[in-house]
């Protein structure tokens, strides 16, 4: 039977299409593969343009064991506390579940932003931000919210601590309705996102107000997501929780070796049951179909597991250990103490040139960053491009805040030149990078929103 000519034109585009595009995957892959043979070469360079790279198609090709794809896939988090209300009666401070959700997540690998006690615009921002980092990032996500919540005309309403219900109108103006957070995670399109509401204790914002309904509204969890309440739709427990039962059965189950993501809720609902006799019964709605384990084996934990933080002692000039009780205390004073480094050992020249940019860096500050390889895989991201049929690099991704930005790089930045060597080619970039290694000065040429500018980094021993 004969082929019809343009069946063969189709076949034949469409085999030329395959070929360019397998070529440019070679050619992309081939590079990252090599140029990953000298990851301690450069900061900005190796790790940048390699690791993330190669981090970013691990994360998105992984196979389908549960306990591979639980290991390797980012996580994170935005937890909510409100303590203390400024416009109720009296300030229940028995909401605080004194359980460190925070501390706990973090050491389950989670990268956690914690808001306590947030106002209205402090909340929709920190969603907002939520959002963002989650098209960025992808990964597995969790919103934790420990405070009150309305339901008013079938949608759920998180109750910041400035909330004034005084008319039924004040709930859609004056509250961050759930249904923002829905939005944000649906646009993302990331592998699983968690929601967890711990907000069953009674609730003074109700009172005299008609139509507003007691506890949350039962919702189908849309795609790739779990939905869990501390308690059954539709209701509040009769008084506050001091002990937090809901939160710590929860975290109890999260970190057992091999619980799948359902089972950890469906044991934590039996759990609460069982240790409240029956008076709180934790409700949870899942469409998560993909194997997921917050502790997929011993070895995760004892990676993340926090570390005592040595502190000096300035009556006696010892050394000694803060462990669990303060450990968020001295966690936070190491990451400030990290920063201040950072402003001294990251120095930015004064009144340089418009098109220059210097910077002063210590090299054990360069080594203690090439060190922390879970920071340097999650801040930046450069991807291989072409551009006028020759390979470029590009920033797709910055982190705000992260040691990149901190060297003065942003998204969409183009590496244009590295020591006045043009980095167009493969065998170009390979030269480069392993002379590069005792480099004491290293000049980044970036190509940035059409302009050119150079970046010069001076590293001392």
């Amino acid at each position: 039977m004969a082929v019809p000519e343009n069946m063969k034109h189709h076949a034949s585009n469409l085999k030329t299409s395959e070929n360019r595009i397998l070529k440019s995957l070679s050619w992309k892959l081939g590079l990252m593969m090599k140029v990953a043979m000298h990851s301690r070469v450069f900061l900005l360079f190796i790790l940048v343009t390699s690791l993330p790279y190669l981090s970013s198609a691990q994360q998105q090709e992984s196979t389908d064991s549960g306990d591979d794809f639980s290991s390797q896939v980012y996580r994170q988090a935005l937890v909510i506390e409100n303590t203390s209300y400024q416009n109720t009666k009296d300030s229940p401070p028995s909401l605080n579940t004194t359980n460190h959700v925070s501390n706990e997540l973090q050491s389950l690998g989670f990268q956690v932003t914690t808001l306590g006690n947030a106002k209205q615009r402090e909340t929709e921002k920190a969603i907002r931000q939520f959002g963002r980092s989650l098209r960025d990032n992808g990964g597995v996500s969790i919103f934790y919210y420990s405070g009150h919540v309305v339901q008013f005309e079938n949608e759920n309403y998180l109750l910041p601590i400035d909330t004034e219900l005084t008319l039924i109108e004040d709930v859609r103006y004056k509250t961050v309705p759930l249904g923002k957070l829905l939005g944000q995670m649906k646009f993302a399109g990331n592998q699983i996102n968690i929601i967890i509401l711990d907000a069953c204790s009674p609730n003074p914002f109700i009172e005299g107000l008609q139509g507003v309904t007691p506890g949350m509204m039962e919702i189908k969890a849309p795609e790739n997501t779990i939905i869990s309440y501390a308690c059954t739709p539709n209701t509040l427990a009769e008084k506050n929780d001091p002990e937090g039962l809901f939160t710590a059965s929860l975290l109890q189950h999260m970190k057992t070796v091999r619980v799948e993501l359902n089972e950890v809720f469906e044991q934590t609902s039996a759990d609460v049951a069982q240790r409240s006799n029956g008076q709180h019964i934790p409700w949870f709605s899942s469409s998560v179909s993909k194997d997921f384990f917050f502790a997929p084996n011993e070895n995760f934990l004892e990676k993340y597991a926090p570390k005592p933080v040595v502190v000096k002692n300035e009556d006696s000039n010892q050394s000694g250990v803060k462990d669990s009780d303060n450990q968020t205390v001295a966690a936070n004073e190491s990451d400030n103490q990290t920063y201040q480094n950072a402003k001294i050992i990251i120095e930015e020249l004064a009144t340089p040139p418009d098109n220059q940019r210097i910077f002063r860096l210590k090299r054990t500050y360069v080594n203690q960053q090439l060190a922390n390889l879970n920071a340097l895989l999650n801040d930046a991201r450069v991807i291989p491009i072409e551009q006028d049929g020759k390979p470029w690099f590009i920033f797709d991704f910055v982190r705000e805040g992260s040691i990149y930005e901190k060297l003065g790089l942003k998204n969409k930045d183009v590496i244009v030149q590295i020591n006045g060597f043009t980095v167009d080619s493969l065998p170009k970039a390979l030269k480069l990078f392993e002379a590069l290694q005792l480099e004491e000065k290293i000049t980044l040429r970036i190509k940035r929103e059409g302009q050119l500018t150079d970046f010069q980094y001076f590293i001392d021993g």
